[in-house]
């Protein structure tokens, strides 16, 4: 079990799991914005479901992985503030390890969640077209 504890960020990574949780400084229902600002920013992580509650985002196949699936649930903090918990794992169940991929991934989510609030001339305002879905 590996602990990591930085940039806001609280991570445990259990062999090829990784799960964690940053609070960030949007409301609730403004982190859908910012989750999709993220995965547009990152051409790795692919959208598949986004909502107030929580979603779902994924990485693609490559030569040594089946790729790996984020899932994340968001619970208000404070009027201005959210909590975000994800966990990390690959998408083929039976792999031990993934050389880190999961912590990675992981971890560039949630900082970038971290990072903030996108803004209206960062072209992350609502309406921006959302990521391609990734298959898989």
């Amino acid at each position: 079990m590996k602990v990591r504890h930085e940039d806001g960020l609280e991570m445990t990574t259990y062999g090829a799991w990784s799960q964690g949780h940053a609070v960030v400084d949007v409301p609730a229902e403004e982190v859908p914005v910012v989750v999709l600002h993220v995965c547009a920013e990152d051409p790795e992580l692919g959208l598949d479901l986004n909502t107030a509650e929580g979603g779902k985002v994924s990485t693609g196949m490559a030569f040594r992985s089946w790729g790996e699936r984020i899932r994340f649930a968001v619970e208000p903090l404070f009027e201005t503030r959210s909590v975000v918990t994800a966990t990390c794992r690959p998408a083929f169940l039976l792999g031990l390890t993934n050389w880190g991929r999961s912590e990675k991934y992981l971890y560039r989510f949630l900082s970038g969640l971290r990072a903030g609030r996108p803004t209206e001339a960062s072209g992350a305002a609502a309406g921006t077209p959302a990521p391609r879905r990734r298959d898989g």
